[in-house]
């Protein structure tokens, strides 16, 4: 049962984490008020920023501010949770939406079988393509998720397809994988503190597109954009659909390495938080200002050509 699913079980207490490119953010959430759930506890736990980034520490950096987060709710002393929902951000999942289409010269009826059929097979084709890779560095990967973003009967948009007929189906299928490495780590993490049966990854691009999708639900044509620690993800959504994304390795801590031109007198975030409160002396106002121009253009430069290579009808 999904962590948005409206029939979630009223008794439910869970533990609820968001690992980040720049931080682990944990929650302990009650579930079983009639309105909405309630946070009772929540720790976050920087990652270490690593200055000249390197993934084999940023990840040992990652499982640390996962334990720490972790910890600190087991420490707390409240009541034990009996699952956990873990939202993985940039770098730690790799997605992608795949289009399936069936069309036939004659109608035919759709079933719950063809439906399965199809989507099995679009997985198939995924793995054999997108898990070969990892396969191909020594390494291995699991699928985090296979949803099923729309189906569309020729060429209309149907929340319930099983038993209508048509002559035309298509279905944006979203799957994700992350490295079977950094999930059984992340496992053996909570296991130390939690003895939790359900375990429920999933990936923070998904999950941020149902929440803005049905927060704003009068709009069914946007940009979703997540600028984070180390990377920025760019979605783009189309007639309420996850259609496309991608995404680049420059994120807010892009901004802190470049402002460690300046030496250790200062750290770069308080550094940033001067300048932008304008209290900084000129002259070395001006030295930052320079320095996050450069930055800016940069950043802005590669945000734009995402945008062009991600899809040409956006332009």
């Amino acid at each position: 049962m999904g962590l948005f699913s409206r029939t979630i079980k009223k008794e439910k207490l869970s533990l609820v984490i968001d690992i980040g490119s720049a931080s682990v953010s944990a929650a302990l959430v009650d579930f079983s008020g009639d309105n909405k759930p309630k946070i009772l506890l929540a720790e976050i736990r920087e990652i270490a920023l690593d200055h000249d980034l390197n993934f084999e520490r940023f990840e040992k950096a990652m499982l640390s501010a996962f334990d720490a987060s972790v910890s600190a709710i087991f420490h707390a002393k409240k009541p034990v949770p009996e699952e956990a929902h873990i939202f993985l951000a940039s770098p730690w999942y790799a997605a992608q939406t795949r289009v399936i289409k069936s069309d036939k010269h004659t109608p035919f009826t759709v079933t719950s079988k063809l439906l399965k059929e199809l989507t099995d097979k679009e997985t198939k084709a995924f793995e054999s393509t997108e898990l070969a890779k990892y396969e191909q560095a020594g390494a291995s990967a699991r699928i985090l998720e296979r949803k099923t973003i729309d189906i569309k009967l020729n060429g209309y948009t149907t929340a319930d397809p099983v038993g209508k007929r048509a002559t035309e189906l298509s279905m944006n299928l979203f799957i994700s994988m992350s490295p079977e490495s950094v999930l059984s780590r992340i496992e053996e993490s909570l296991e130390k503190h939690f003895r939790i049966s359900r375990v429920h990854f999933s990936s923070f691009l998904f999950s941020s597109f149902v929440v803005v999708r049905d927060l704003f639900i009068s709009e069914s044509d946007f940009l979703l954009l997540d600028i984070g620690g180390e990377v920025t993800d760019i979605s783009i959504i189309k007639k309420g659909a996850l259609v496309e994304s991608a995404s680049f390795p420059l994120g807010r801590n892009f901004l802190m390495r470049r402002l460690g031109v300046f030496g250790a007198e200062r750290t770069p975030a308080s550094m940033l938080s001067l300048y932008l409160r304008g209290t900084l002396e000129p002259a070395f106002a001006s030295k930052v200002g320079t320095v996050l121009d450069e930055a800016k253009a940069q950043w802005l430069a590669t945000f734009q050509k995402a945008l062009f290579e991600l899809s040409n009808d956006l332009l």
